[in-house]
């Protein structure tokens, strides 16, 4: 599923009404470890099968990005 994001960078203008939105030809884990300043991220793969994937739903603990130890987006 992540090879198939889009990815897209957002940047503000010289003004607070101007932005610049360009979209990325690079896969969305490269994207997302250029932006915060590292050189790859590492991922951490599930697996299964179909139920499995939907199954993982029921548990949002598994929807998480660590940025640094202690901090982490949901």
């Amino acid at each position: 599923m992540i090879e198939r994001i889009q990815t897209f960078t957002i940047r503000s203008g010289k003004t607070e009404a101007e932005i610049h939105v360009t979209q990325e030809n690079a896969p969305f884990v490269d994207v997302v470890a250029a932006a915060l300043g590292l050189k790859h991220l590492r991922q951490v793969p599930t697996g299964g099968d179909e139920f499995e994937a939907e199954r993982e739903q029921w548990e949002d603990g598994n929807n998480l990005l660590v940025l640094e130890p202690g901090v982490v987006i949901a």
